[in-house]
């Protein structure tokens, strides 16, 4: 009976510390994983983007109006920065954003031709106790369909935060959205007469809107005779000896025709196209044909290679013509290039295409000092290229 007493005894002990070691194991294992206990909205209004080398923390865009009031107008970005709660403080976190356009009365977000708008659906990578961005913009004017549009922030499939923004299409535009007109120093005027320092009296200095002659003065097909005050005196006609003694008058002198000087060919304009044609007798030599560019060296370095400057990477199509349509409302001539198959495709936003890295470095700097952030160049074979780009 006593040994039956110890053996329940030390199996219960054992029983226990099992216990107590499993228990200890799950709460190790969960002290690993981040605790997200709230999102905090910090910011929300209208935003603009940075360039990446002055963006603080990662940051691609900032603030140039707070209010939930939105212009109805592509190109206009607007959304919320945020705050990570929880714990253990740095740990990586990914906040889902998503905005969804406004209902219809039957409860279904419609467009303005009333076929049913998606919404939208994005992925934001984060830290607990850290900010984030969730920006969205509308590619074509079609898209910003008046009305409340929500902004909702998730975590591991709990919502929490979220903002109404409402799109109208009488609200101002924001500031940033026009380029400032550079400024271009006044050029003298150039006054035609030189010499006298002003026109003569009955002409007008000022030139005539939308034509060449008044900047450019031709010189008259007929030039003016001084008057006769300035003319030299003719010279007495001789006196024949002759017809002297026989009492004549004096001999008339000859008049000579003055000489007319030939009209120079700079003195002349042609009154017609067929004197256009006369003075243009001669065909002009013919130039020489260049050999047609081999479709490698038009579309790469020769090599059969081009590089493309890449502002962004989508697994979602939708995403990716979005952004290109975007960036073609700005004047970039954008395309989406699709790579892979199945669950690996994805979709790059390309917004130029160049013959060599040189060109494609340089168009990347100007792109971004003036759209920020992230773009970067992609050598890719061009016959890879040509058959899966779409620029529509």
């Amino acid at each position: 009976m006593k040994n039956a007493i110890h053996a329940a005894c030390a199996a219960l002990v054992i029983l226990c510390g099992l216990s107590a070691s499993f228990a200890a194991g799950a709460s190790t294992g969960s002290g690993d994983r981040p605790v997200v206990s709230g999102l905090e909205i910090v910011q929300s209004g209208t935003f603009a983007p940075l360039p990446p080398e002055t963006s603080p923390g990662g940051a691609r865009y900032r603030l140039v109006r707070s209010g939930e009031t939105v212009e109805a107008a592509p190109g206009v970005a607007f959304g919320v920065a945020f705050a990570v709660k929880g714990e253990p403080a740095g740990q990586a976190v990914v906040v889902e954003a998503r905005l969804s356009p406004p209902e219809a009365e039957g409860g279904t977000a419609t467009g303005t031709d009333g076929a049913p708008e998606p919404g939208r659906r994005w992925f934001i990578p984060a830290v607990v106790g850290g900010t984030g961005q969730a920006v969205a913009s509308f590619a074509y004017a079609w898209e910003a369909v008046p009305g409340p549009w929500r902004l909702t922030l998730a975590e591991g499939g709990r919502v929490l935060a979220e903002k109404v923004f409402s799109v109208d299409e009488g609200s101002a535009a924001p500031s940033w959205t026009a380029l400032p007109v550079p400024s271009v120093p006044p050029v003298a005027p150039v006054s035609p007469f030189p010499d006298s320092g002003g026109p003569p009296n009955g002409i007008s200095s000022e030139p005539v809107a939308g034509t060449a002659a008044a900047e450019n003065p031709a010189e008259p097909l007929i030039q003016q005779q001084p008057p006769a005050a300035s003319l030299p005196a003719a010279p007495e006609s001789p006196v024949d000896p002759v017809n002297a003694r026989n009492g004549q008058g004096p001999v008339p002198a000859k008049t000579e025709k003055p000489a007319t000087k030939a009209p120079s060919a700079s003195d002349q304009a042609p009154t017609s196209k067929a004197a256009e044609l006369a003075a243009d007798a001669k065909p002009p030599a013919k130039a020489a044909p260049k050999p047609a560019s081999k479709p490698d060296e038009a579309a790469g370095t020769g090599k059969g290679t081009t590089f493309l400057l890449q502002a962004g990477l989508f697994s979602v199509k939708g995403n990716a013509f979005s952004e290109a349509a975007r960036y073609r409302a700005k004047g970039y001539p954008a395309c989406v290039l699709e790579e892979g198959n199945g669950a690996k495709r994805r979709y790059r936003v390309i917004v130029g295409r160049f013959p060599d890295n040189e060109r494609a470095v340089t168009a990347r700097r100007a792109f971004l000092a003036r759209e920020g952030g992230e773009v970067v160049v992609k050598e890719l074979p061009a016959a890879e290229v040509s058959g899966r780009l779409f620029c529509r």
